[in-house]
């Protein structure tokens, strides 16, 4: 496909945060650019103040007059905007594939992959080479430019790229990040060694340099012998390493090795331990695309960290915390930052992301509160699933519930507001965890906290 000669492009789901992201960067192109979502949102809301038209259900008018019918892979087969554009048989792409025409046009092309990280790798290594006005798609909203695009030039393309549904490997990266693996989108695998099987797949396709941790070991002997590889991790086998780690006021500092070579000590700017892994893996690729270690320093120190990971809303007499953690494993690591500037108690409110992910992952969510005084479970975000698919936030609540005395369920908004009123003390952080809409719950909880005062 040939991107220069289409002009009307028609996105359905266009209010995720992923297809905005690609349908503002193609307004950017002086394409035309409209679409659907069943949710209207702050999302869309910024669409149609770039004027870009967005539909509540769907356009007929607009779909006939489309070059390019794209669309989100959560879409049903019975929807009418998919529907309407097999009827008049409409060029229709994925988002995925779209994305993967998109990297065609760049000569460089940096994919970040992994299943914790991917947000925060991207928007480091965009800070780092934001000098060479590279063209940004991120999966959040970058503290750089306050958006999920950052239209550069035509030279570099860097990229998140997801795993579900196996979806990255419709493009093929000059240069792939890979920052870890971990039991994640079971929904979509039949176990943990096909999910693995397909990051294998996708470091394959990636042109020249492959950067990734240490600790998937089984990769090394599988990458293709014509592919340069470093790996970066706190092992002293690592390419890239990270040594003499400590922590003042939840910030971490580290010194890092290329080879047993002292190279630099970094001072991070974002809160917790987990960043010093995203952190060297962005110095990684860098320094392996002749970046000068004083400029990746340089960068590396003053990046502010993306919305929704690990931000903070308020620091009145209580800290207020918002984070995207939905994993067990990315839940474990944000109570601990939390835990390491709270002055008082940790009250910890969790919204499941999916019904499947809550089942396949039921007993590591059950451990992964252990260190916050209380706990509050908010009814799951099902995002494209049904309840029977898995197992909900109150199933979740009720096992807790035996082994941990502090843990309460909030079905709505307004039970969540009255228990956390009841609960916080002077000097409780609460910390506010998952993907879905408990961020906006969380905004206007701070909002709320800080009239009062």
């Amino acid at each position: 496909m040939n991107l220069e000669k289409i002009e009307k492009i028609y996105f359905a789901g266009i209010g995720g945060i992923s297809m905005s992201a690609l349908a503002k960067l193609m307004k950017a192109k002086n394409k035309l650019v409209c679409g659907a979502d069943d949710n209207l949102s702050p999302i869309t809301h910024k669409l149609e103040e770039l004027e870009i038209k967005v539909f509540k259900s769907h356009c007929e008018e607009e779909i006939k007059n489309c070059d390019l019918f794209v669309y989100t892979n959560a879409l049903k087969k019975d929807n009418k905007n998919l529907v309407l554009a097999k009827k008049y048989h409409k060029t229709i792409l994925e988002r995925a594939e779209f994305l993967g025409e998109i990297c065609k046009c760049y000569k460089t092309v940096i994919a970040v992959c992994g299943t914790h990280g991917k947000t925060t790798t991207t928007s480091m290594i965009a800070h780092i080479l934001k000098d060479s006005n590279p063209t940004v798609h991120v999966g959040g909203i970058a503290s750089d430019f306050d958006d999920n695009i950052l239209v550069g030039n035509d030279d570099i393309f860097i990229t998140e790229a997801c795993e579900y549904n196996k979806s990255f490997l419709k493009i093929s990266p000059t240069h792939t990040v890979l920052t870890n693996i971990d039991c994640d989108h079971m929904d979509c695998y039949k176990d943990f060694n096909e999910l693995k099987q397909t990051f294998l797949s996708f470091l394959q396709k990636t042109i020249k340099n492959v950067v990734f941790d240490n600790k998937i070991l089984n990769f090394k002997d599988n990458i293709f012998a014509n592919k340069n590889f470093v790996t970066f991790g706190v092992n002293k086998n690592s390419t890239y390493y990270a040594t003499n780690i400590t922590e003042k006021n939840g910030k971490y500092s580290f010194d890092v090795f290329l080879k047993q070579k002292f190279l630099t000590q970094i001072s991070l700017n974002v809160f917790g331990r987990f960043n010093v892994l995203n952190a060297l893996a962005a110095f990684a690729l860098c320094h392996t695309l002749l970046m000068p270690t004083k400029k990746i320093k340089e960068k590396l120190e003053t990046f502010k960290s993306t919305k929704r990971r690990f931000e903070i809303l308020n620091e009145g007499s209580n800290l207020i915390i918002t984070d995207y953690a939905h994993h067990p494993t990315e839940i474990k690591e944000t109570i601990s930052a939390a835990k390491n500037i709270t002055k008082n108690n940790l009250i910890c409110v969790f919204q499941p992301h999916t019904y499947s992910r809550t089942k396949n992952l039921f007993n590591e969510f059950l451990s992964a509160f252990n260190l916050c005084n209380k706990v509050i479970i908010f009814k799951t975000y099902s995002a494209r699933e049904k309840p029977f698919m898995g197992k909900s936030g109150y199933d979740l609540y009720k096992k807790m519930k035996q082994k941990k005395k502090e843990v309460f369920y909030a079905a709505s908004e307004k039970t969540l507001t009255k228990k956390l009123n009841k609960f916080k003390k002077v000097n409780d952080t609460i910390l506010f965890i998952g993907a879905g809409n408990i961020d906006d719950i969380a905004r206007k909880y701070a909002k709320k906290t800080e009239k009062i005062n």
